[in-house]
C-alpha cells in the first residue's frame, strides 16, 4: 500500500469521507500487522494521470474504490467486503455508491417479486 493510502492523503475524490478512510486504514492496517495480505500492483503511466486530471495520490484510491465497486456491482463480494477492499466502512461505501450511481442494491425477479408480495397494496403506487 502506498504511503498516500496508508495515511489517506490521496483521498481527495471521496470528499469528507478522508478522515473516516484513513481511521479505517489505520484499524485494517493493525489488523494485518502478523498476516501478509497479496498486493495488487496495477501499473499506469503518465497519460492516464493526464487524462483523469488527478495526481498518482487521488486516483489510486480511486481506482481502488472502482474495483470495489465492479466487483460488489457482479456480486462477487459482499458490500462489507468491498468497503474494506475500498478502505472505507460498508455503509460509507454504500453511500458513495449511490452519489457516485452504481446500483446500490441487488434483487432478483422472486426478490422483488417477494418483496412485493410483502408490501401493503397502499404502498405499491
Amino acid at each position: 500500500m502506498s504511503d498516500a493510502l496508508a495515511d489517506g492523503r490521496g483521498l481527495g475524490m471521496l470528499g469528507g469521507v478522508a478522515d473516516t478512510t484513513r481511521e479505517c486504514l489505520t484499524n485494517v492496517a493493525d489488523r494485518y500487522t502478523h498476516h501478509t495480505m497479496p498486493v495488487l500492483h496495477v501499473p499506469y503511466g503518465e497519460e492516464l494521470l493526464v487524462a483523469t486530471g488527478q495526481t498518482s495520490e487521488e486516483l489510486e484510491p480511486e481506482l481502488r474504490f472502482l474495483l470495489a465497486a465492479k466487483l460488489y456491482e457482479l456480486g462477487r463480494v459482499s458490500a462489507g467486503q468491498a468497503g474494506n477492499l475500498a478502505g472505507v466502512p460498508r455503509l460509507r461505501f454504500l453511500e458513495e455508491l449511490g452519489r457516485r450511481g452504481f446500483t446500490v442494491v441487488h434483487l432478483d425477479l422472486d426478490q422483488v417479486e417477494d418483496e412485493l408480495r410483502d408490501d401493503p397494496p397502499d404502498r405499491r403506487q
